[in-house]
């Protein structure tokens, strides 16, 4: 130690002992000296102690290894670049110096020494490196050794300072749940996957101008020409980390700021490249974004209300609007839900869409729900003192707010400071929070549950798991979105669900209330759904504080603060069909039996007392909805005791009610007889108290069970594709994106199609054409384990998603064992499918991305000659117009017509020999290149079907050709083609098929015409649609809004009685599958239950190349 400092080290490389121990003599007072006698042993020691060297003295001419060898090995190894190295040569070798020079040594010395020379050159070059290293480690991030954000500012500008008159880009790029990959994997993963990126931006940017830097995190920037366009270079680089990282679950997305005023500060600069880049991640199917206008003035207002938003919650602003709930039935107020506005001083009214996700994103949203809570207890508050006139009101939690300690205690605190019990403040919890960590929310619940406030989860039907969840949820309300509603209207199974989870909040005292109506037809459909409670524009929209407090001193009310007050309002007369009273039915011809059960029973329930059996069905059916329990002696009826029970279980609607049995003959034989007839369960008189509250129970405990489990199978339906059995592409594509944003595996996507299968509906039939397609799906279902998903896509496209990886030998070897299994046959046809493969995470990280692989991949595979397979290979898009050059001989040779065009200048690219000879006039003219719609159509501007054709994959239209007059079917698919797209057109000439139907439509006409002309009360349906087109008196008798209507649905609810439901069914079923005509006669109802007769007919019209199956019905035919 010399001076309270360490000495630096110098390793002196020199073959001869003497000349090492005089270099260690003339250094050892300033340096520490270690010796190495050849380049090999200098590299060894080099390994294991580069970092406490300071300098080298290397000898040329040595054995093993001379002074040139060690110099190329020294120079392979970035981390050496700090150390000098000076050559010790005799004096006049210059052709010794030169060389060494260019292999990297530093300086040169001349031997003999001049000490003080060679050590004045020792500590220069020391010096010299380590302020060049200190300065570079100022500017490299210490993880990746890229420039630092610091850095990357001032070359920025000296770069841009530098060249006026070029045009120079900032790219923001940032690793989307970077933060949940540190989580899952370690901060360790997490910088090998920053460093192996950083490695990849340094092999493709090595000789390219292009600055980038590390600025923070997972966030980097970079500067290149605009001419560069390095994005593509860009994304190959995170492909290769999605590679090397196939576990991870990210996404890298990109922000380009086009640099237009170079005055504009660089910190500026990348913040507008950050902003396109936090846009791209909000925009689903886009990883890149290009900072526009409209971005920068959204920027500019985003961090004007960062800045404002503390000063306005200050001021008050932010002012409270509340929107009432409302009773359908008696269209009285209920409730409110408070909702937040915000009047900005200088950009006026901001829209809660606006600020509440910036807010959401850095943590304001609590203090402003703080605020709204506050607010909203002291107008409560205030209206109780002063009007004695009181409503609940929902208010907002948010995700934030749940994770803030003591939440429960801030709230109970703030209703006791108020005098307000906790049952007025109703907090609105989305579905979707307990999803995210449902441990944590579920505790937070409970303690707010038991501090007594009441629990609503919104936005319920927007989580998939919720119908799974609901029944273990600790909550008080649901609300249902209307749009929800509607969406499910369009399934078939809709209506199911729909009441079947009405049906399982009633029987779990669960309070359901219904937002976004906003018209007099949502009404009516939740008047028949019993859903009585509603929020939306049809009764009131968010109004402010002074309004609502009008509305509610001049509006009558009825307040549902919990379940006591609601169960208080469901005790509506009976009378009232539209009521929610909770109806028990006795049904025993003694008053005594009746009353003794009504006075046993500890509940708060209605009773209806009945007599007779007749009368008890009747009521049953009329209000089935409000009864939950029938009870029934055995002597009401001596012929048939279970007469009642057998009548309820024909009916859909009455066989979930639950039915008990009493008897006062003391034998077990009847217990075991009512439960093989469907009883629920049995009683024996004289009732015992404490056993008939048990079993009351018990039966509301297992009814509730069957509830929950009905509505399991009918969730189950709705995901399911209804002719195959496999599950539907909404339900694939949730399980899937599921599986893509939790498991960390690889996994394989298929896309299949079947090969001409247009040809197996034109040749076979539709009914072999969907033989064909269940046939498939068998085939899928059994070939994959449970574990996978199979999916119909729709009409004769399947996917498969296998969740495990493969290798691609592997890969080849699946595809191939299940290209063979789809080669099948149906009638005398055979058929196939063509297959395309897509991995991730090697193709694609998210769902949307995958699939478009794997559909390219598809595409690929049919233009390779159909019943093959292709895995995605990412060169689908460049090498299209060269297969259909090779291809050309197969499509050539086709009988379809097939044109190719631009999509842009619509120039045709390519047209097969049918197009040639059916669309134009002079076959041998060459036509590759001209105008599409000129060449085909004669006319002078673009088609409107190929000119709007927008976004779509695919697109089907009919087009007449008016020089010719001939009708041409075309099913456009648009496809990548170069660095643009084109649309491949699949023409038919369907001219045949419109005159056959012309002919088929006017016999229908007439028939129609006739019916009409004799008043006849009629409908009819073609069996290929279902849809039923009901007649003028029909429509009167059976009282509907519109002519045109579901065929099952209506002949089972308006016209055929209940004991014939299985006899049409039947006949309904044989008319498909049986061309012949056939007959039957049914009873039926009209609208004011009057019997009436129906004959149904069954008609084939018929023409050389279409044919027409449906049938008529007649009513008030008798044969």
């Amino acid at each position: 130690m010399t001076g309270g400092h360490m000495k630096k080290t110098v390793l002196v490389v020199e073959d001869q002992e003497m000349n090492r121990e005089i270099l260690k003599a003339l250094l050892e007072d300033r340096y520490t000296v270690i010796g190495a006698e050849n380049g090999l042993e200098a590299l060894e020691i080099l390994k294991t102690d580069s970092e406490r060297i300071s300098a080298i003295l290397l000898d040329i001419v040595m054995p093993v290894m001379d002074g040139y060898g060690f110099l190329e090995e020294f120079k392979k190894e970035p981390e050496y670049n700090k150390i000098p190295v000076i050559v010790t040569t005799d004096k006049d070798a210059d052709e010794t110096e030169e060389k060494a020079l260019a292999l990297g040594a530093n300086d040169f010395v001349n031997k003999p020494y001049n000490i003080k020379v060679l050590l004045r050159r020792i500590d220069n070059l020391i010096d010299m490196k380590e302020s060049i290293y200190r300065l570079r480690d100022a500017e490299r991030d210490s993880l990746t050794g890229a420039y630092n954000r610091k850095a990357f500012y001032r070359k920025a500008k000296e770069i841009i300072k530098s060249n006026p008159e070029e045009k120079y880009q900032i790219i923001a790029s940032d690793i989307e749940k970077f933060k949940y990959f540190n989580d899952a994997f370690g901060w360790k993963e997490g910088d090998s996957l920053l460093k192996f990126y950083t490695e990849m931006l340094n092999g493709i940017f090595e000789n390219k101008d292009v600055l980038f830097a590390r600025a923070h995190s997972d966030i980097f920037y970079f500067l290149s020409k605009e001419s560069d366009n390095i994005i593509n270079t860009l994304i190959y680089a995170t492909k290769m980390v999605y590679q090397r990282f196939y576990e991870a679950k990210i996404s890298f997305k990109f922000g380009v700021y086009n640099i237009e005023d170079k005055s504009i500060i660089i910190n500026s600069m990348c913040d507008n490249a950050i902003a396109a880049c936090n846009q791209a991640k909000l925009t689903y199917d886009h990883d890149v974004y290009i900072y526009d206008d409209a971005l920068m003035s959204k920027n500019q207002q985003n961090i004007q209300i960062t800045k404002t938003m503390k000063q306005s919650l200050m001021n008050e602003d932010f002012k409270v609007y509340y929107q009432p709930k409302y009773d359908i039935q008696t269209n009285k107020m209920i409730g409110a839900e408070a909702l937040i506005r915000w009047q900005h001083p200088e950009l006026g009214f901001i829209s809660p869409g606006e600020f509440i996700p910036i807010f959401e994103e850095n943590g304001f949203i609590t203090e402003l729900d703080i605020y709204i809570w506050e607010h909203v207890c002291g107008f409560i508050e205030k209206m109780k003192n002063e009007h004695n006139k009181i409503l609940p009101v929902s208010v907002n939690v948010s995700r934030k707010d749940i994770y803030k300690e003591g939440l429960p205690e801030i709230l109970k605190s703030m209703v006791e400071r108020h005098n307000l019990s906790p049952t007025y403040l109703h907090l609105e919890i989305t579905e979707s929070a307990y999803m995210e960590n449902t441990e944590n929310i579920l505790e937070v619940v409970r303690r707010l549950k038991e501090y007594g406030f009441i629990i609503e989860m919104d936005d319920f039907g927007s989580g998939y798991s919720s119908l799974n969840i609901l029944a273990e949820l600790p909550i008080d309300i649901i609300k249902l979105d209307m749009k929800f509603i509607q969406n499910e209207q369009k399934n078939k199974n809709s209506h199911n669900i729909i009441s079947s989870i009405i049906n399982l909040a009633k029987w779990m005292n669960l309070i359901i209330v219904v937002e976004g109506a906003e018209t007099e037809e949502h009404i009516q459909y939740l008047r028949r759904l019993k859903c009585n409670f509603v929020q939306g524009y049809y009764f009131s929209r968010p109004i402010s504080e002074q309004e609502f407090k009008n509305k509610l001193l001049s509006e009558d009310i009825i307040p549902i603060f919990n379940l006591k007050s609601y169960k208080e309002y469901k005790k509506l007369s009976i009378d009232d069909q539209n009521g929610e009273a909770e109806v028990i039915v006795l049904v025993d011809e003694l008053q005594r039996n009746r009353e003794m059960f009504r006075n046993y029973l500890d509940t708060e329930y209605r009773f209806v007392e009945l007599d007779n059996e007749e009368e008890a069905y009747q009521f049953i059916k009329k209000n089935y909805y409000n009864i939950i329990l029938t009870v029934v002696d055995t002597n009401i009826n001596e012929e048939d005791k279970f007469h009642l029970l057998h009548e309820m279980k024909k009916n859909d609607k009455l066989d979930e009610i639950p039915v008990l049995y009493t008897t006062g003959d003391n034998e077990n034989v009847y217990k075991d007889i009512a439960f093989k007839n469907g009883a629920d369960g049995m009683l024996f008189k004289p009732y015992d108290k404490y056993e008939l509250n048990n079993t009351v129970e018990r039966l509301f405990e297992e009814h509730r069970k069957k509830v929950i489990q009905k509505l399991r199978v009918v969730e189950g339906q709705v995901k399911l594709d209804t002719m195959t059995g496999l599950l539907n592409r909404k339900e694939f594509e949730r399980q899937v994106r599921l599986f893509l944003s939790s498991s960390g595996k690889e996994a394989i996507f298929l896309m299949i199609d079947i090969d001409n299968f247009k040809g197996v509906n034109d040749s076979l039939g539709h009914i072999m054409g969907d033989q064909a397609i269940i046939n498939v799906a068998n085939i899928l279902d059994s070939a994959f384990s449970e574990e996978n998903l199979s999916c119909r896509f729709g009409g004769d496209e399947f996917a498969v998603f296998i969740k495990r990886g493969m290798t691609i030998d592997e890969l080849n070897n699946e595809m191939e064992i299940l290209r063979n299994k789809l080669r099948i046959n149906v009638g005398e046809m055979k058929i196939s499918c063509s297959i395309g493969v897509a991995m991730f995470p090697a193709h694609a990280t998210e769902y949307k991305e995958l699939y478009r692989c794997a559909d390219m991949a598809l595409i690929q595979a049919k233009k390779l000659g159909k019943n093959q397979f292709q895995i995605y290979t990412g060169n689908e898009e460049m090498s299209m117009p060269i297969d259909v050059r090779n291809m050309g001989w197969l499509i050539e040779e086709s009988h379809e017509i097939i044109f190719i065009c631009n999509e842009k200048t619509k120039e045709l690219l390519y047209m097969n020999r049918a197009a040639k000879e059916e669309l134009t006039s002079d076959k041998t003219k060459e036509l590759i290149g001209l105008k599409c719609h000129e060449t085909i159509w004669d006319s002078n501007a673009p088609c409107e079907h190929c000119d709007k054709f927008c976004n779509e994959l695919i697109k089907e239209v009919d087009v007449k050709n008016e020089d010719t007059g001939k009708t041409y079917n075309i099913r456009i698919r648009k496809v990548p083609w170069n660095s643009g797209y084109a649309l491949i057109h699949f023409a038919e000439d369907i001219t045949k098929k419109i005159q056959d139907d012309n002919i088929i439509n006017g016999m229908l006409d007439n028939i129609r015409f006739g019916l009409e002309g004799e008043k006849y009360t009629y409908w009819h349906v073609a069996m290929d649609t279902d849809v039923c087109d009901v007649g003028t008196k029909a429509k009167e008798i059976f009282d509907l809004d519109t002519d045109k209507v579901d065929y099952v649905e209506f002949m089972k609810e308006k016209v055929v009685s209940d004991e014939e439901i299985d006899k049409f069914i039947k006949f309904y079923e044989e008319t498909k599958s049986d061309k012949s005509n056939k007959k039957i006669q049914l009873n039926c109802f009209d609208k004011d239950g009057t019997l009436r007769k129906t004959l149904l007919s069954h008609i084939v019209l018929e023409t050389p190349n279409e044919q027409y199956n449906g049938i008529i019905g007649l009513l008030n035919y008798v044969d």
